[in-house]
């Protein structure tokens, strides 16, 4: 980008709202578009701003240099040359700015309307109040040469009236906040607003004469900005996004967000505005919690769309290219977008995502049921059965810890759906993934036999319920159950011998006892004996329907991986022998339902 195309200065916040360091912008008010978010502010923000500019006079060191950061304006506006004439548009800085001049406002609250001992500095403070008033009010001409009274800051949004009634009144009469009652109720905005601004007053009152003078040449004087201007939108935009580079502020949601605002016209700014917090509304409701920059990177891939990097830019850069290149309309497009994410939501809240692919978090799965509903719609017969395949990819993959390659295997998978029919996608994509889970057969076996499985509890709880439902018990019942070594790390003072396993030798019990054969399904609510083995034993095992906790049972098959009671063979004794038998079966259960996906669902 060339540098003719954008100035930057470093002013203070006196110069910056005088406005008339360049001659070409003098008269002009700052303008915050449609497209810019919210002002949402919390109060704890404006309050840190606040005891930050506070904070830094000191009686014995004087005023100090404050950089309250960047701020970029463009002289063109979306809106065309009539806003372009009167205004200075906001493309990065309206939170900062809005919050500075609710500061200044409470500020002339305090020097015009509160009791305070200026005698001898009266024409001081009266010069201070007129000119900070002349901060946040201006004269404007019309065409038939009538003038009215603006804002310096004009908003068009729902805040608009609030806000104009707020800083009029803090500078034209002596506040008193009951009075908005009936304006809180008309929305929460109005309510957290009055609030924030009732609340930051009380600051400024609370200041002592000194003070509160100290605090405005601070704020006017020594607090440092670099305001940004360019004579287009597009390239204030993409100052912005420059600046976005860097880490700085938006995400990409927010960077996308605002470039459809700039390529829409104002008559689809509020249509835009409805389809975009319905968007953002539903990825803020989808369990487990998703951010939306995450979906928008699902998105692209389900596309089969490639990009740099997971970075912000890169994202929103590769958006910016495919509404660009794409021949529909940019409210056409986030319609699509938003029926995917609405298809997204009920998919990941279905009850067998819920009690298979959450349970592992495998999110990433889920991009290649996106991939074929963007190309065969929410109609296509065969999401159940990619979905299995897709809880078998996961599992193994998430297990054997192969993570890196994965988005790179989904990218691929999802550009190849998009250059086949239905049929041929589907084989494709069964065919495929079967070959990558079978290849992992060997790494898979060494993790059920010789690894910690104890750690990785959510894997191996998934297993256990997946025995229970290859067995024909179902899945579990009870959220409150987790993984329980039956034969515990310490050992040491239980009057128990373990066979094959020495008390003193703690590297042969961490060993044995983290392995799968030693593992159990328990309720976490429960009491279990530390010391007692055969106490903890009997509470371990009494779990009702669940067929690895139920030993001797005819009338289930794998009666010999139970555990029921202490009611062992006459030669049983829990330790090494059966930890390592119990693994071996466990490791076979696994092959069968995840490598072979001979799994009853």
């Amino acid at each position: 980008m060339k540098t003719e195309q954008f100035s930057a200065n470093l002013i203070t916040l006196r110069t910056l709202f005088i406005n008339e360091y360049e001659q070409k912008d003098r008269a002009k008010t700052f303008y915050i578009p449609l497209y810019q978010r919210d002002y949402n502010w919390p109060l704890k923000n404006i309050l840190k701003l606040f005891e930050d500019i506070y904070g830094l006079y000191e009686d014995n060191i004087g005023f100090q240099p404050y950089f309250l950061g960047g701020f970029v304006f463009s002289r063109e506006s979306m809106e065309g040359p009539s806003r372009t004439s009167m205004s200075l548009e906001i493309i990065d800085g309206q939170q900062r700015l809005m919050t500075l001049s609710l500061m200044i406002a409470c500020l002339v609250q305090c020097l015009k309307f509160e009791k305070r001992n200026y005698i001898s500095k009266k024409d001081y403070i009266d010069n201070l109040i007129n000119e900070l008033t002349n901060y946040l009010i201006t004269k404007r001409f019309d065409n038939d040469f009538k003038v009215s009274t603006v804002l310096k800051i004009e908003r068009t949004d729902k805040l608009k009236d609030i806000y104009e009634i707020i800083i009029k009144n803090l500078i034209e009469e002596k506040i008193v906040y009951t009075k908005y009652k009936e304006l809180k109720k008309l929305s929460e905005e109005n309510k957290t607003f009055i609030n924030n601004i009732q609340n930051l007053n009380k600051k400024f009152k609370n200041l002592n004469d000194d003070e509160l003078l100290h605090f405005s040449i601070q704020l006017l004087d020594h607090t440092q900005v670099v305001i940004t201007k360019t004579d287009s939108f597009e390239t204030g935009y993409l100052v912005f996004e420059k600046l976005n580079d860097s880490g700085k502020l938006l995400d990409a949601d927010d960077l996308l967000k605002n470039f459809l605002f700039r390529v829409t016209t104002m008559e689809e700014n509020l249509l835009l505005k409805e389809k975009w917090n319905f968007f953002i509304e539903n990825i803020n409701d989808i369990e487990p919690k998703i951010s939306p920059k995450l979906f928008l990177e699902y998105y692209l891939i389900s596309k089969g769309i490639e990009y740099g990097s997971t970075s912000t830019s890169d994202i929103f850069k590769s958006y910016r290219n495919y509404f660009s290149s794409n021949d529909s309309k940019e409210l056409e497009l986030l319609d699509k977008m938003n029926e995917a994410l609405i298809f997204f939501k009920e998919l990941k809240s279905s009850d067998y995502c819920n009690k298979t692919i959450n349970q592992i978090d495998f999110k990433l799965g889920y991009i290649i049921c996106l991939s074929f509903y963007a190309k065969f719609g929410k109609d296509f017969s065969q999401y159940e059965e990619i979905l299995k395949y897709i809880f078998r990819f996961g599992y193994v993959y998430l297990l054997t810890e192969k993570i890196k390659p994965i988005k790179k295997i989904i990218t691929n998978i999802c550009i190849e759906i998009s250059k086949k029919n239905e049929s041929e996608a589907f084989d494709y994509l069964i065919k495929y993934l079967d070959e990558l889970i079978v290849s992992e057969k060997e790494e898979f076996t060494n993790q059920f036999i010789n690894k910690d499985r104890y750690r990785k509890e959510q894997f191996t709880k998934v297993l256990f319920e997946m025995i229970n439902v290859q067995e024909g018990k179902g899945y579990f019942d009870n959220e409150n159950l987790s993984i329980e070594k039956i034969m515990p790390q310490n050992i040491e003072n239980i009057d128990y011998e373990f066979e094959g396993i020495d008390k003193k030798d703690n590297e042969i019990i961490s060993k044995y006892a983290n392995l799968i054969g030693n593992l159990v399904i328990y309720n976490s609510e429960m009491e279990i004996s530390t010391s007692n083995f055969n106490e903890r034993v009997t509470n371990l095992s009494n779990i009702d329907n669940i067929v690895i906790n139920n030993l001797l049972n005819n009338d289930i098959s794998i009666s010999d991986i139970q555990l029921n009671k202490l009611k062992f063979d006459k030669n049983m004794q829990w330790g090494k022998k059966i930890i390592l038998e119990r693994s071996e079966l466990f490791k076979n259960y696994a092959i069968k339902i995840f490598i072979e996906g001979q799994l009853s669902q």
